[in-house]
């Protein structure tokens, strides 16, 4: 079954087929819906090669992010492909490419993408590609959106992480917490890799945040940890054990991951959350209420943010000349029993 047939079988140019196998907004819904049913009751494939051949398109969506062992990644991997899903347009159609958080991979992947067309448009996650790369996207008219990062020059949806982090500050306050340390990501990136500024925007919140209530935050109570894992947490907390042992309250803005490690620790410890020692961490990872005393945290909307990626960088793709947009997503509290 060629796609010349199958268009004959629907009464429709072949061209018209084509746009319908692949949900074109042109096309009515019915129209799609049609052809799609009538292609998998003639048991029709699409030769992925010609495909791309005729119509100058790879049918895939590029992820790139960090790593993909990362629990960030996961959740945004799965809100992306549950949308793709909903979609219908680019359905089980994600590559993913992972950086290890190095610049030079940053830059090589992009490069690669770009020459090669091997994607319809990229969502790069908690990354920040140089100027020119992002310059050299929109001369080439590859689709670009940034995801968790803030950038005036081109498509991006991102937190508004000095909320949240306001917002976790101010209820430790509120609760009577006066000694706050912070673990972060961190502040100077390793040689050769990927500065975050998200670990930065967290960081000055959390100054700023102290700051409005007169709260000192020496260089002793704050720990900065790299690949964002359970045992940087027990680490973490071990430091400032030793180092600022007056604590009274712990806001982990490096994420839930690393809270956990935080927690698990405390209790090897004998230390009772909260009596002795308030915990919030930040994303509300699904470990946040499995762990006992369940975890406070800020609650990134995972499946809203990606949503607003996939539809700016679809809205790009269907019309590349298009003015770059940028949409801020509100945080939430989630308060459980560790604060």
């Amino acid at each position: 079954m060629t796609l010349k047939e199958l268009a004959q079988r629907a009464g429709l140019a072949t061209s018209t087929a084509s746009m319908a196998l692949r949900n074109s907004p042109e096309l009515s819904r019915i129209t799609c819906q049609r052809v799609q049913e009538l292609a998998k009751e003639l048991d029709y494939t699409p030769n992925a090669a010609a495909t791309k051949l005729a119509t100058g398109k790879s049918g895939m969506i590029g992820l790139m992010y960090t790593r993909h062992g990362s629990a960030f990644n996961a959740r945004i991997l799965e809100a992306l492909d549950a949308w793709s899903y909903q979609d219908g347009r680019y359905f089980n159609s994600l590559m993913t490419y992972s950086t290890r958080n190095r610049a030079e991979v940053l830059e090589r992947f992009m490069h690669q993408i770009l020459q090669g067309r091997l994607v319809d448009g990229l969502i790069l996650a908690s990354q920040m590609p140089s100027s020119a790369i992002i310059r050299e996207y929109q001369i080439r008219r590859l689709p670009l959106v940034l995801l968790e990062t803030f950038s005036e020059k081109t498509n991006c949806v991102h937190l508004d992480n000095s909320a949240g982090v306001n917002a976790a500050v101010r209820y430790l306050v509120e609760k009577g917490r006066r000694k706050i340390a912070l673990v972060c990501g961190r502040l100077t990136p390793l040689p050769g890799h990927d500065p975050s500024r998200v670990s930065k925007d967290r960081f000055q919140a959390y100054r700023q945040a102290m700051d409005s209530f007169d709260l000192p935050t020496p260089a002793k109570s704050i720990v900065e940890i790299t690949y964002h894992e359970p045992q940087e947490g027990r680490e973490a907390l071990d430091q400032l054990m030793s180092r600022f042992p007056e604590m009274d309250a712990i806001f982990c803005s490096a994420g839930d991951n690393v809270a956990a490690g935080i927690h698990a620790q405390s209790q090897a410890r004998g230390l009772r959350m909260p009596d002795d020692l308030a915990l919030v961490g930040f994303d509300d990872q699904p470990i946040a209420e499995l762990l006992y005393p369940a975890l406070t945290t800020v609650r990134q909307p995972f499946q809203e943010m990606a949503g607003k990626a996939w539809e700016l960088l679809l809205a790009s793709i269907d019309q590349p000349d298009l003015e770059p947009r940028s949409q801020m997503v509100i945080p939430e509290l989630v308060i459980r029993q560790t604060a």
